[in-house]
């Protein structure tokens, strides 16, 4: 019969397990690396830290299998402080065994001292028979509440981040009403969402955010602003011309569609003196808006070619070599280059519409090769558009700007 001993050797006696360990029951055999993740899981419950769980992850690691049983010979890990801190990645030895004793003292593990205080094994045959160390039987003892803690801490987490939700809601609904309060009111509901503010930047308890809760709760109407009576609800027209109700795009129109949905019809001897007359250049009609009307530009503006583009906007021929050879060509690297340099899709669509397909490429490749003094691209490309609505915008500046901007290689 083995003895265990229960004084303190070399030892401060918070160090050391005093009380008799139950033995688990027979035949009992549980996945270590599972268990150490339900205890991580429970760690709270247990007063331990995450460095401690470390410390015990590096201890059973040296432990041989993949199961803790209860059968046979007691689980006992016999590493020594030099391998422990070897495997931890050099923790002084120091901080390990204070860990360890954090580990012994919330009762995850127990100590087996030998005579002369060390850890070793005895062995018979090449099979150990009797070890000193660490036993690791206490985590089999403890399975049971190691688990129950942990699914008691699993639905607090849950509950925490239900009611962490709810404070940012109604935070977010008296920030909205805020704005129609007066005097008093109004102070009152600004002091409680700076406070709700600074609270939700941190990681606060239950109770906080309960406190928080309550708060704004009786800063916040008491009947809920969705209920309205059918007479102060305005009817929606159902007209074809006019929609109202929520439109969102699911499929992309094509170039094509949009252009036989948009495009003017046009006599044919027209279009045959147009393709002969814009062959390499830009149009000097754009194409229509979304509404109707064409974008308009000044006039007397002389439009320039697309080898003239070409050659300015060297920054998009960096992306893409070929990019600037043909105007289907520029219109495909507009678009993947837009985003890149903060353009949105419907940005580039309302330009599209308003100032010509040509046009609003043309000015994106511009943007592009004036990237370093350009803040905002899709800002700036906003305020292009809207020149082109009142009739003040021309490409020629753009460019002329552009030209101005880029400086003239040396010539040696």
């Amino acid at each position: 019969m083995e003895y265990t001993p229960r004084t303190a050797f070399g030892r401060p006696a918070s160090a050391v397990q005093t009380t008799q360990v139950a033995a688990p029951p027979r035949g009992l055999a549980l996945d270590k690396w599972e268990l150490l993740d339900t205890l991580t899981e429970a760690r709270a419950a247990f007063g331990l830290t995450h460095r401690d769980l470390n410390v015990l992850r590096a201890l059973i690691g040296f432990h041989a299998g993949r199961e803790i049983s209860a059968d046979g010979t007691a689980p006992v890990v016999f590493a020594s402080n030099r391998a422990l801190c070897e495997r931890l990645n050099g923790m002084p030895c120091s901080t390990m065994r204070r860990h360890l004793a954090r580990l012994v003292e919330a009762g995850i593990v127990s100590r087996r001292d030998s005579p002369n205080g060390k850890r070793y094994a005895r062995r018979a045959g090449g099979i150990v028979i009797r070890a000193f160390g660490f036993d690791l039987t206490p985590m089999l003892v403890l399975a049971p509440h190691i688990a129950e803690a942990a699914h008691r801490a699993r639905e607090a987490a849950e509950a925490l981040a239900c009611l962490r939700e709810t404070v940012s809601l109604m935070r977010r609904d008296l920030e909205a009403l805020a704005t129609g309060l007066r005097g008093a009111d109004r102070e009152r509901a600004e002091l409680m969402l700076d406070e709700v503010r600074k609270l939700l930047r941190r990681r606060p308890d239950a109770e906080a955010l309960g406190a928080a809760r309550e708060a704004m709760a009786d800063l916040l109407p008491c009947e809920d602003p969705c209920e309205e009576t059918p007479a102060s609800t305005e009817e929606m027209s159902t007209s074809a011309r006019r929609i109202e109700q929520h439109h969102q795009r699911s499929s992309k129109e094509t170039s094509d569609e949009k252009r036989r949905t948009h495009r003017r019809p046009v006599p044919r001897s027209a279009q045959r003196g147009e393709r002969s007359a814009v062959e390499g250049a830009v149009r000097a009609d754009p194409e229509p808006c979304a509404d109707g009307t064409a974008g308009r530009q000044r006039p007397g503006q002389a439009e320039p070619k697309l080898s003239d583009l070409s050659a300015l906007c060297t920054e998009a021929r960096s992306f893409y070599p070929d990019g600037t050879r043909s105007w289907p060509d520029v219109s495909r690297t507009a678009e993947a280059l837009a985003p890149m340099i903060g353009i949105q899709r419907d940005v580039l669509d309302e330009a599209r519409a308003v100032m010509g397909r040509r046009h609003a490429e043309a000015s994106v490749l511009c943007i592009l090769q004036r990237h370093a003094s350009i803040r905002n691209p899709g800002g700036y490309l906003r305020r292009l558009v809207s020149q082109a609505r009142a009739g003040e915008y021309a490409l020629s500046d753009l460019l002329r700007a552009t030209r101005r901007a880029v400086p003239e290689p040396i010539v040696s």
